[in-house]
């Protein structure tokens, strides 16, 4: 099979290393062979790298979903401080015109 290969080659005029009018030789079966066998690291390589990128893709969107919550609890929160701090207010305006009351009352008297 591999001598039909590289004799189609010859026949369309590659001259590459290796390749012979009389068939194929060891030189050219290993080069072909430690071509295929580079891209095929290649190849792992690229699953590898994009297994790593699926992971952090992944990890990042989790942490994002954590931000967007912490700020949810903290928008909550904010609205919550407010409220009390308005309520605060209303009171200590009530109790400042109750204590003024108190005190013309002491004076008048």
């Amino acid at each position: 099979m591999k001598c039909r290969v590289f004799g189609a080659l010859e026949q369309r005029g590659h001259d590459g290393h290796g390749i012979h009018s009389r068939g194929c030789t060891t030189d050219a079966v290993f080069g072909f062979a430690g071509s295929v066998e580079s891209q095929g690291s290649a190849t792992r390589e690229i699953s590898r790298n994009v297994a790593e990128v699926a992971s952090s893709a992944a990890k990042v969107t989790s942490n994002i979903t954590e931000v967007n919550q912490g700020a949810s609890e903290t928008g909550s929160a904010s609205s919550q401080v407010l409220a009390s701090a308005k309520s605060l207010s209303t009171e200590s305006n009530r109790l400042k015109l109750e204590v003024d009351k108190f005190l013309k009352a002491v004076r008048a008297a």
